[in-house]
């Protein structure tokens, strides 16, 4: 019965993000740049306790999304393309259980595809069924604010500012003034659904493990994992100046300077097995903790619904 429940939500969402016939309302932030990527937020009120909810995501690049503070999905990226390919994607969330009464907080950390620049970014629906039966529907609207992440993706990779990190920011707890409202793009673009019968591929973290042996290269670190791998480096770090900018392999990381931290990527999947780590600073082996191989793989999931 809950199934028929959620597939009845899923329509509903769809017709809602389609006032016309293939109709989109897009948010954006107003002045991005090339790779920069955008934390959006909005505030959804509920008058009573949600019996169930879907969380619609389109998006043209990649996304984490949070609802109070929590992640809604447990895969390294979202949604999946095929050799990066560009369409819009949406992908349906189930987040009944993340919702409560009253005010609730929906924030998405986006991503663009390398280095583009559009204002198409993100649009979202949450549809659902209030205990009582009532229905509810909620889009992309002016309620929306935005700021800039700490987080560039680079022609190589991705590059990322731990000075400028914003601890909570998928949160109520923000420096409102330091966001903008987020501008809106009405489109008839045609998106592409997931159709929730098919299997469909997702990327998940299937093993982490450490290097296997270790060098140094006029004043690079060089660490090797012994066998090629697809997926993320996350190198933890100690004795850190602030502003000291670490290159590993094609991750720039500029530290914060805390006892310990993590330089890691978060969108961008590469092919690693020798990784070169380099400082604009003195960088010792003794200050690389540790470093750790992140393996990503493809797998099918059977009900493409999360």
């Amino acid at each position: 019965m809950r199934r028929l429940v959620i597939i009845f939500l899923l329509i509903t969402a769809c017709i809602a993000m389609q006032a016309q016939p293939f109709a989109i309302t897009w948010l954006h932030h107003p002045t991005t740049s090339q790779g920069e990527q955008v934390w959006f937020s909005t505030v959804v009120s509920l008058d009573d306790a949600a019996a169930d909810a879907i969380l619609s995501i389109t998006t043209t690049g990649r996304v984490d999304i949070y609802v109070n503070e929590r992640n809604v999905a447990t895969d390294a990226l979202i949604p999946y393309r095929e050799s990066d390919e560009p369409s819009a994607i949406t992908t349906d969330f189930d987040i009944a259980r993340f919702l409560r009464k009253g005010d609730n907080i929906i924030a998405v950390w986006y991503a663009p595809l390398g280095t583009t620049v559009t204002d198409k970014q993100i649009a979202v629906v949450l549809s659902g069924r209030y205990e009582g039966g009532e229905q509810f529907v909620f889009g992309s609207d002016n309620g929306w604010i935005c700021r800039k992440a700490n987080r560039i993706n680079t022609s190589t990779g991705e590059e990322c500012d731990a000075t400028s990190y914003t601890l909570k920011w998928n949160s109520d707890d923000i420096d409102i003034a330091t966001w903008l409202p987020a501008e809106t793009l009405k489109t008839n673009d045609v998106s592409e659904h997931h159709t929730i019968y098919d299997r469909y591929i997702v990327e998940k973290v299937s093993r982490i493990r450490i290097q296997e042996s270790f060098d140094i290269d006029n004043g690079t670190l060089i660490y090797d994992f012994g066998n090629a791998f697809r997926g993320w480096v996350r190198a933890t770090m100690r004795g850190r100046k602030r502003g000291e900018k670490v290159t590993i392999d094609n991750l720039e990381y500029i530290c914060k300077a805390q006892t310990d931290e993590q330089a890691f990527h978060k969108f961008t999947i590469g092919q690693h097995r020798r990784v070169a780590i380099k400082s604009t600073g003195q960088l010792l082996p003794e200050n690389i903790f540790t470093l750790e191989a992140i393996e990503i793989a493809s797998e099918y999931r059977t009900f493409s619904f999360y």
